[in-house]
């Protein structure tokens, strides 16, 4: 059954912009663009099956609607400084990156300690700090981060 929707717009509150295109613009110049860049994040999650194996068509076609692939090159920051997306989820379809983290550490004698968010309030300022960068885990194909994780204090070039 086929039925029309009805619409009233009685009145605006505030200003309104609208992005007019017609069904038939759409129909022949952004519904295949849009399904060409929705057919790739498709073909990325079918590579995922680690991850996507199980969702339903349903759940993989809204996935390719609200997703987008993004390309990095050698040496670009994925993450990192308050670059990048740090709320999502990161899948890597293709090619290498590493994670790195900025750890401080506190001179004890002959030996260092890890200072947590805990340690700042006791914080000694006769003791010696140092911040060290470290390279905690190497990303590729098939493998995630974002998910779950806090991602304070990390930063994720590629490779």
């Amino acid at each position: 059954m086929d039925t029309k929707r009805s619409l009233q717009c009685n009145r605006l509150i505030g200003d309104v912009i609208l992005l007019y295109i017609s069904k038939e613009d759409f129909d022949a110049i952004l519904k295949e663009s849009l399904e060409k860049i929705w057919s790739q994040v498709r073909r990325a999650t079918t590579e995922l099956s680690y991850f996507f194996g199980d969702w339903t068509d349903a759940e993989l076609r809204r996935c390719s609607i609200i997703s987008e692939l993004i390309t990095f090159q050698e040496g670009d920051l994925i993450l990192g400084d308050g670059y990048g997306k740090r709320k999502n989820a990161h899948f890597i379809v293709e090619g290498q990156c590493s994670m790195i983290q900025d750890i401080e550490v506190e001179e004890r004698g002959n030996s260092w300690k890890l200072i947590t968010s805990n340690d700042n309030e006791n914080t000694d300022d006769n003791k010696r700090r140092q911040h060290i960068y470290l390279q905690t885990n190497m990303f590729s194909k098939g493998a995630c981060f974002g998910v779950g994780e806090l991602m304070n204090f990390i930063w994720i070039p590629t490779k």
